[in-house]
């Protein structure tokens, strides 16, 4: 007498049933598998409750119901600064929640959940989750009004501007029959001057204060001085003709300046660049076969307190067409204006230069600049010193990049020319620190350039070295020690994804034998981060760049491509060092990948590491180059990567989330091990 023994795969792959002689055994076939599961065991009914004895005598028919365990990912809520979005854990093919409460954020409304930071598509609630997600949350600003009450003066036209941006200061002077201009206000009763670097977060009014030309009447009193934000009266006037220059430096038009000496006795430099001049510079420009135009504005005897350089629309259309890129020169600060730039600015332009000259406001800025933390972040134990004379420059051009190079002291040595920094404060009230580099200013005097997007004050800092000693780090003898860590709670988190600080971690553990040498930090977001030595180390070996010169992004998440990356400039490394290494040469040919074009930025780094085996696609045609790497498939690629035996063999588990029939329990178990 015979029995069947069927095998009730619920939804996995198939698995054949067997006859079995009466009182015999069946044969424990191999374990099936199924999209978004890992089997669990045989198992005597759907309650699952008893796992199937196979040394067990077959005496009926019988049935034998295989067992699923749901992976599970994280789906979690990116608020860009909004009120916090808790993580959702959900199982594979099952769906996100969308959040009941909508997420918050001052001055800004929810404009909807969306699949990227790119915000194109918003993201459907009724998807099923297949890897670990990230959603992100959309917001508009919320817009104001700005409006110029002027009094009787000329019309100024209102601006709209978001909440917590900046209103601009008109490059236009309002005017006014039988008086003169002092400034801009934050009342009528015209107490307090209004400052243009001040956030909008309301809907605001600013008032045009006037004097009387006669003295005998208007808005204020004649005698008032108001503050370096607002123009100052004027009791005498020098015109002044300078050169506008070519690239080469070839004469090419003339413009004015209006010099003017304030009661105050400060003075000023107003340059307002003409649509004659402009034409003339165009044409020439085009004889000579160039594209720049520099503004030359003279200081010999340093007595400029304020340079205001205006530049009307019209006349910018006319920069515009002919593709000229603009520069102003003064003896404090070079500003370079790329014409993509200025393409895309449809409004009146200025540039306001105020150079720090007093020894007092010097001091209280190099002060300043060592009590903040993205100073001493890069400083480490060295001492700050300031050179050369601050600047402030405040312009209606934003979020567009402009190179500045400030003039850097003739006295200098190469130690402290390779140890000098930028210390911004921007109007915004945030700080950061660059790097510049060294470039000619003027025949025999040495600058220090560097690119921004938004206006502040610039310092030039000198960082004086304290000698330290680094301990080498070695790399001998590490081959099989851990590279990675699970969390405090025991687990692993297979499926969770890998963060660009603790990919850097792991190489950081396996070049240096899990002794990290201590490094001070370069990037401003990785300070007091736990992984800074690592991050700096990886980079340092030129594995990891930062996501812009001071910010690595340590929490960023790490896609297939970018690993791809970071795989391709090991290969590329060890294949110098080591040409015998398992990955040198190739081992086959890359797969062709559809969703991989020949254009895309990692294209070349994907087929590198495809052709060495060490990333394959998740099909045999498609790579998901966008998708995220879970903490398991970065194991299982940095195994390959550093050559490390993963053994098959009866283990204790490390991990409670890891149990031995997971895909990557061996891959896991070889790299955390001791």
């Amino acid at each position: 007498m015979t029995h069947t023994v069927s095998f009730n795969v619920d939804g996995g792959s198939t698995v054949a049933s067997q006859t079995i002689a009466h009182g015999e055994k069946a044969t424990e076939p191999p374990p099936p598998t199924k999209a978004g599961h890992t089997f669990g065991g045989w198992y005597t009914s759907t309650t699952y409750t008893t796992p199937y004895d196979f040394n067990s005598a077959i005496t009926k028919h019988t049935t034998i119901y295989a067992k699923w365990i749901p992976i599970t990912y994280t789906v979690s809520f990116d608020v860009n600064g909004g009120s916090a979005v808790s993580n959702q854990t959900v199982e594979h093919g099952k769906k996100a929640s969308q959040p009941a409460q909508k997420p918050t954020k001052a001055g800004y409304i929810f404009g909807g959940w969306y699949t990227s930071n790119a915000y194109t598509t918003s993201y459907d609630f009724n998807s099923a989750i297949t890897e670990s997600t990230t959603i992100y949350a959309k917001w508009n600003p919320v817009m104001y009004t700005v409006s110029f009450d002027v009094d009787g003066g000329s019309a100024i036209s209102n601006q709209t501007v978001e909440h917590g941006k900046k209103a601009s200061q008109p490059t236009i002077e309002p005017t006014k029959a039988g008086y003169t201009f002092v400034g801009w206000y934050t009342n009528n009763a015209y107490t307090t001057p209004f400052k243009f670097d001040t956030a909008i977060t309301a809907s605001t009014v600013i008032y045009a204060k006037w004097i009387s030309n006669d003295t005998g009447g208007g808005n204020t009193d004649p005698s008032a001085n108001p503050d370096s934000g607002a123009s100052t009266p004027s009791t005498n006037v020098e015109e002044i003709v300078v050169d506008v220059e070519s690239g080469d430096g070839d004469l090419v038009s003339k413009t004015t300046i209006k010099r003017k000496k304030n009661v105050d006795n400060t003075i000023n430099d107003e340059v307002t660049l003409t649509a004659q001049s402009a034409t003339e510079t165009i044409r020439k420009l085009k004889e000579q076969g160039n594209d720049k135009a520099r503004i030359i504005i003279p200081d010999e005897k340093d007595q400029v307190n304020q340079v205001q350089v205006s530049i009307p629309k019209n006349v910018l259309s006319l920069l515009q067409n002919g593709a000229v890129h603009l520069e102003i020169v003064t003896d404090n600060v070079r500003i370079e204006v790329p014409k993509t730039s200025l393409e895309t600015f449809n409004d009146n332009l200025y540039f306001r230069l105020v150079p720090i000259k007093g020894l007092a406001d010097q001091l209280d800025i190099k002060e300043q600049a060592k009590k903040e933390r993205v100073v001493q972040q890069l400083a480490g134990n060295a001492v700050v010193e300031l050179l050369g004379r601050p600047m402030t420059i405040e312009t209606n051009m934003q979020s567009r990049p402009v190179k500045l190079t400030l003039p850097l002291p003739t006295d200098l040595t190469d130690e402290q020319l390779a140890n000098l920094a930028i210390f911004i404060e921007h109007s915004d009230g945030t700080k950061e620190v660059v790097r510049g580099k060294s470039v000619e200013y003027q025949k025999g005097i040495t600058g220090l350039q560097f690119e921004v997007n938004k206006f502040s004050t610039f310092s030039i800092l000198y960082l004086l070295e304290k000698e330290e000693e680094v301990k080498e780090p070695t790399t001998e003898g590490v081959t099989h020690l851990p590279y990675i860590q699970g969390y405090p709670d025991g687990t692993f988190r297979p499926n969770a994804p890998v963060t660009r600080a603790q990919m850097a971690s792991m190489f950081a553990r396996q070049l240096t034998g899990n002794a990290i040498p201590q490094a001070k930090a370069t990037y401003t977001d990785t300070f007091q981060h736990d992984a800074k030595d690592a991050i700096e180390f990886a980079k340092e070996k030129g594995l990891f760049k930062g996501v812009t010169a001071t910010n690595f992004n340590p929490n960023g998440l790490i896609t297939r491509a970018q690993m791809a990356t970071v795989a391709a400039r090991w290969i590329e490394q060890q294949c110098v060092e080591r040409p015998d290494a398992d990955f040198c040469p190739p081992t086959s040919q890359s797969a062709a990948f559809k969703d991989v074009s020949v254009h895309h930025w990692a294209a070349k780094a994907i087929d590198t590491v495809n052709a060495a085996e060490i990333m394959t696609g998740i099909t045999a045609d498609t790579f998901n180059p966008d998708g995220l790497l879970t903490r398991a498939q970065a194991v299982k690629v940095l195994n390959r990567l550093f050559e490390r035996q993963v053994l098959i063999e009866d283990q204790t588990p490390l991990f409670k989330d890891v149990p031995k029939h997971h895909w990557a329990f061996y891959e896991i178990q070889e790299a955390a091990k001791k």
